[in-house]
């Protein structure tokens, strides 16, 4: 099947793959980048420590097939959830992040998630992976921020 006659759903709107594509790169505060930027920065924020932690953005930027992107946002969706709901740090970063940034929306991670596995090659995969790692880092660093 070419590239073209592949699509994807956002935000409710059918697009051929190249849109979607451009579409999904083009926005900003995915979802995934959301919950790796608290999973980064959840205990700096709690002045717990001086540096960030990076592990799971990194593992995530650095995967080198879709399956391994999948693997490593599952892994952080399952520490994030047990954090967010056992951790006081964790309700911290979460309330900076929604000030900042807005809630996380849960219901948007499929969109995501099914947009990762439509990634043709591998070159595709790293520009997307690549995408949510910056911007994962970029919101650490506004939730860092004293203002909004």
């Amino acid at each position: 099947m070419s590239r073209n006659a592949k699509i994807g759903i956002l935000a409710g709107k059918v697009y051929k793959f190249d849109v979607f594509y451009k579409t999904f790169v083009s926005t900003s505060n995915h979802e995934i980048s959301k919950v790796l930027a608290a999973l980064a920065y959840y205990k700096k924020l709690a002045d717990r420590e001086k540096g960030v932690n990076y592990n799971y953005i990194d593992r995530l930027a650095n995967a080198s097939s879709k399956d391994m992107a999948l693997y490593h946002i599952r892994e952080a969706l399952r520490d994030f959830d047990t954090l967010k709901n056992n951790d006081e740090d964790m309700k911290k970063a979460l309330s900076s992040l929604e000030s900042k940034i807005g809630k996380i929306d849960y219901s948007k991670f499929e969109t995501e998630i099914d947009f990762l596995e439509k990634a043709k090659n591998l070159s595709d995969l790293r520009e997307i992976l690549s995408r949510i790692g910056v911007e994962a880092i970029n919101l650490g660093n506004r939730m860092l921020e004293g203002g909004s």
